[in-house]
């Protein structure tokens, strides 16, 4: 135990497993932990409390500490409200993010005109410019051979006076 019985007021952790941030906060007769999430196991919560107990930064009475399910014998109250970000973390969070959408957008834009050039049609030898040499063959006939479509209909009244297209 400290001497004299002071404890520090408020304290500020962070835990890797689970990821979370934590404010501890020594009242007199209660301590209060704020947690950014609720993914600490009852298991975790006693074994954390036992942890700061044994430390030095809540009073020596929680280092026997079982069960956290017990709020009104044990004094500690769990507090879960959002996450205590830092505004630096924030920023850099954010730029990994846009940094992120970036890269993989610029990835899908590179696939698909790769995509794009591998499926294109490949130029045809009726597009390009003819030439005189007569050993290339052509795909189309000769203009001579085409022959132009031309649909004719020719409307007429038949006996009965009707409309009819023959």
């Amino acid at each position: 135990m400290r001497a004299g019985g002071i404890f520090p007021g408020q304290q500020r952790f962070s835990s890797a497993h689970p990821e979370n941030l934590l404010v501890i906060e020594n009242r007199p007769g209660t301590v209060i932990i704020q947690a950014a999430r609720d993914n600490f196991s009852p298991r975790q919560k006693a074994y954390l409390i036992r942890y700061l107990a044994a430390e030095g930064f809540i009073p020596d009475r929680y280092q026997w500490f079982v069960d956290p399910q017990i709020t009104h014998q044990s004094r500690v109250e769990w507090i879960i409200e959002g996450p205590v970000a830092n505004p630096r973390e924030s920023a850099h969070q954010a730029l990994r993010q846009i940094l992120r959408l970036i890269f993989c957008l610029s990835l899908v834009w590179l696939v698909l005109m790769s995509f794009a050039f591998l499926n294109a049609p490949a130029t045809s030898r009726a597009l390009l410019p003819r030439t005189s040499d007569a050993s290339v063959p052509s795909s189309s006939p000769p203009p001579e051979e085409r022959k132009p479509f031309h649909a004719e209909v020719h409307w007429g009244l038949s006996k009965d006076k009707s409309v009819t297209a023959r």
